[in-house]
Formats: structure tokens, sequence, C-alpha cells
């Protein structure tokens, strides 16, 4: 269960700091969502997939690259090779008909056996939660936010993973983002009800 009281002391911090203090160790997400949503485009002819991925994907940043994990580099070589494979994936992990958890699961699982048909000697994958949830917030960023396991301590008013992830989307859906102001105090606009997004254990 979600302690309200508490969390709407937190979602009152978190939109009181947004445009000073959020903002600025922040913003390169929004920029990124916003630019995933020019380039992406799931019809494109086969020979174009992969070059169109790579371009949706180029300001992803640290959200889909670190000095440890790579999915957006191991994302980027199995579509150059076998880019109608990639392009189902996401064709299904897309598909809000299907329960979310399914989808997570499959396109793992998938990307795993992909990789060993594309580069047996490749090893992980690193198509992990964290990976997935970026693709599901950069597709529908009103419906997911991205996942990290390793923040689930920070909101101590949350008693399970589950009520972290409703939270932290409501957290998020309390701000929108103008993305033609080039102020980042104008660009903030606050929203007086936040999303809540119910998900299947």
């Amino acid at each position: 269960m979600i302690d309200e009281k508490a969390f709407h002391t937190v979602l009152e911090a978190y939109k009181r700091d947004f445009p000073l203090f959020i903002w600025n160790n922040e913003h390169y997400k929004w920029e990124a969502l916003q630019w995933f949503r020019d380039h992406w485009d799931m019809n494109v002819p086969t020979d174009q997939f992969a070059s169109m991925l790579k371009t949706s994907l180029k300001k992803t940043s640290n959200l889909l690259e670190t000095q440890s994990t790579h999915p957006r580099s191991v994302l980027q070589h199995m579509a150059s090779a076998r880019p109608e494979d990639v392009r189902e994936m996401f064709r299904q992990l897309f598909d809000e008909s299907k329960d979310v958890t399914e989808r997570i699961t499959a396109f793992k699982a998938s990307s795993e056996n992909l990789i060993q048909q594309v580069d047996s000697q490749h090893g992980s994958t690193f198509q992990n939660e964290h990976a997935i949830s970026v693709y599901l917030w950069l597709h529908n960023p009103g419906i997911y936010t991205e996942y990290r396991h390793e923040f689930n301590t920070t909101l101590p008013v949350l008693e399970n993973a589950r009520d972290w992830a409703i939270s932290i989307i409501r957290l998020k859906s309390s701000v929108s983002v103008d993305y033609t102001s080039r102020s980042k105090e104008d660009s903030v606009r606050q929203s007086a009800t936040p999303i809540v997004v119910e998900r299947n254990e």
C-alpha cells in the first residue's frame, strides 16, 4: 500500500524542485523522449530499420549505455543482422492488448534467442527490465516510466516494488515539458492531477 499523505509530501517537493534542480540533471531524458518520438517509425522498409532504430535511440545516453551495460549497442547489432526479427520484438512489446509482464518476458526471451543466432559468442544481450522499461517509456510516456531496481529505497513511503513503480509514474506524470521552449522555468507545466497506472503483479 502507498501512504498517500507521505506520497503527496514527496510529490509537492518533486514539483517544487523540478524547474531548478531536477531539470538541470534530468532534462536529457525529456530530450531523448522527444527525439525518439520524432524519429521512430515502425513501418520503415527492412533495409532502413536498423538505421532508424540507431537514430531513434541516439540521445538515450546512460539510459541505455553505461560502462558495464550495453543494451543499445547489442540491440543495434541484432537489428543490423536481423531487422525483421527486432522489428517484431518491438511490435509485440508495444502491443497494449497484451499483459505488460508477458511482453517484457517475451522481449527478453526473444533477444536471448536472437543473439545466439546472430553472434553466439556475444554473451549478454543486456535487455533487462530497466532497458525494456526505457523502450516502453520512450514509446508511451503517458503509461510507462524507466525502472531502476536500485532506486527502490528512495521512497520510504512504499512497501513493495509495484507501489514504487506506480509512485514514480505518478511523480513524473505530475509535470510535463513543452519541448519548444528554451527556458527551463517556462518549459515546465505542472498538472493538478497525477496519473495513477495500475500494474498487474
